[in-house]
């Protein structure tokens, strides 16, 4: 866990407990001592969770340019796999999507645009 959420949830417990002892309206010796600690503690927290915020920034945007370009490529991945005639041919055959061979660039290129894709599906049926 990073050491911003910790002393974060530091911060939340102290606040809570600060919280149960301000509703006191005659507080004893011993829980205004105990207010006291815990204001000190907050402070020295909350000096600490922004140093910690700081420090931890190169972190996360290192982490997020990580996490885009990893996306970025399974995108890319994944797009560059897709066939509109696998689609299609599911549809035709009414079956789930599953590895259909892919057609190389030659065959896309000699299909052309319209109902090239039609004609090449259908030529797969006549076999």
């Amino acid at each position: 866990m990073l050491t911003s959420k910790k002393l974060e949830l530091r911060r939340s417990e102290i606040r809570q407990e600060l919280a149960t002892l301000a509703a006191n309206d005659n507080p004893s010796e011993d829980e205004t001592r105990r207010m006291d600690e815990l204001d000190k503690e907050y402070r020295t927290a909350e000096q600490r969770y922004r140093a910690a915020i700081i420090a931890e920034d190169e972190e996360r945007r290192e982490a997020g340019a990580e996490l885009e370009t990893r996306s970025e490529q399974e995108w890319n991945e994944l797009a560059s796999n897709f066939e509109v005639r696998q689609v299609v041919q599911a549809l035709a055959d009414e079956v789930v999507l599953q590895s259909v061979p892919t057609l190389s660039d030659g065959e896309r290129l000699s299909m052309g645009v319209g109902g090239a894709l039609v004609g090449a599906l259908s030529a797969e049926y006549d076999t």
